[in-house]
């Protein structure tokens, strides 16, 4: 639990909106957002716990233009990735996002907790955020 959220790791790899109907039917959640660095390393010990091999699971974050213009990140519940009071917090491996064409989800590592940009259509684990104990 962090910032009065809890995260559940899912990790049976799912595409994402199968993802997200999981985290909204089986936990009353979303898929997670993260909105700086102390939720970040939280939610990424939670993904590192129990593995011995580093992963990568899909997060709330993506370009496709759900509530702004298409090529700029939000996060899917409509909650923007920063506002002007909050500022904007991104944790990207290098050189990513790269605009590949395809690639409008995002994924986090659990080891570096750095994110990446990945295929939608492509099956991820993931983590679900709610505010429901």
């Amino acid at each position: 639990m962090s910032n009065q959220h809890c995260y559940i790791k899912v990790d049976t790899p799912m595409k994402v909106t199968a993802a997200r109907r999981h985290c909204e039917h089986q936990h009353s959640a979303h898929l997670a957002t993260v909105t700086g660095p102390e939720e970040n390393e939280f939610v990424r010990t939670l993904l590192a716990t129990n593995r011995s091999i580093a992963g990568d699971y899909m997060i709330g974050y993506t370009d496709v233009g759900v509530t702004t213009p298409r090529g700029e990140w939000e996060w899917i519940k409509g909650e923007l990735g920063f506002t002007a009071t909050m500022g904007k917090y991104e944790t990207w491996n290098d050189g990513q996002p790269n605009g590949n064409l395809n690639e409008h989800c995002a994924t986090m590592n659990s080891a570096s907790g750095n994110w990446d940009d990945v295929a939608c259509a492509g099956e991820h684990k993931f983590v679900c955020e709610t505010n429901k104990f």
